[in-house]
């Protein structure tokens, strides 16, 4: 389905996708989205981290979710 929503994907400011090395078929289907997001050309961040779909939550939105939608989402001066 991703081909029917890359245009506007093409438009976010910023896209991250993230999975622990631990959560089986959710990081090998998240690098395949990586993948396809890449070769139609939507810049986005890719990552694979320590960990599996729970343990390291509190960890992840401190070190790495918040300060990716700060640097992305913040207002231009407002």
């Amino acid at each position: 389905m991703l081909d029917q929503y890359v245009a506007n994907l093409g438009r976010l400011s910023a896209l991250a996708v993230d999975s622990g090395d631990r959560d089986g078929n959710i990081t090998r289907t998240s690098g395949v989205l990586s993948g396809r997001l890449a070769a139609f050309g939507v810049d986005h961040d890719f990552e694979i981290y320590d960990g599996d779909h729970v343990n390291r939550i509190a960890e992840r939105l401190g070190t790495h979710v918040l300060p990716f939608f700060t640097a992305h989402l913040a207002s231009n001066g407002r």
